[in-house]
């Protein structure tokens, strides 16, 4: 009889999966963005080598500075994150909401300076203003004509839509933290929206040098 019970027990014993199903799912998640990532690089290498007329950085008024300055910014906000990560492992909520403040803080510094680079294509003739509306259309002849801003905005738009979407998640982990609702218990949540963060900071750091420094 006792065999019967092992036998039994043995047959409804299922192997688990080795992460979380959360987890499991940011991965997934993560591999779909990635892949529509590499497909606009990969679009932006295609036409710019493809082109014997490609404007230099100093053409369409890149500062190189400033691109490296909002990577530093990326940089130090993935160190902010993996250390509020380590806060809530060790139940520190004040460390952890410090933390994920900076996090939060330095993502919105970051879209502030980008804004301003923006404003400045304006500034130098890349965008037109039709109807209350930004036209990617330069207001003076550059190589390569319209595609340069094309490429560019669709670049460092769609990043900087992935940073506010980090922040926002950033601002909720915060308040949750400031409850007291963010125990070590929660730190599967905490690591997940890292791990999107770090995602964020990794595209950014494609982009700058391609954006930034290639001539």
């Amino acid at each position: 009889m006792a065999h019967a019970h092992a036998h039994a027990a043995e047959e409804h014993y299922e192997m688990g999966l080795p992460v979380s199903n959360a987890k499991l799912a940011m991965w997934l998640f993560l591999a779909t963005e990635i892949m529509f990532f590499m497909g606009l690089i990969a679009s932006y290498i295609a036409l710019r080598f493809g082109r014997a007329d490609w404007p230099t950085p100093d053409d369409v008024g890149l500062n190189v500075s400033i691109g490296a300055l909002n990577t530093v910014v990326l940089i130090v906000s993935s160190v902010t994150v993996v250390l509020a990560l380590s806060a809530t492992a060790r139940g520190d909520r004040n460390q952890q909401a410090l933390y994920l403040a900076i996090t939060a803080a330095l993502g919105l510094t970051f879209m502030v300076i980008k804004a301003f680079e923006y404003h400045a294509k304006y500034e130098h003739g890349l965008v037109q203003i039709v109807n209350g509306w930004p036209v990617l259309q330069p207001t003076h002849e550059i190589a390569g004509g319209g595609l340069w801003p094309s490429l560019y905005f669709t670049l460092t738009g769609f990043h900087g839509l992935h940073v506010i979407g980090g922040v926002v998640m950033l601002v909720m982990l915060l308040i949750q933290s400031m409850s007291g609702r963010l125990g070590p218990d929660k730190y599967e949540r905490v690591e997940l929206i890292g791990l999107y963060w770090h995602f964020v900071d990794v595209v950014w750091i494609f982009l700058f040098p391609m954006l930034y420094m290639i001539g």
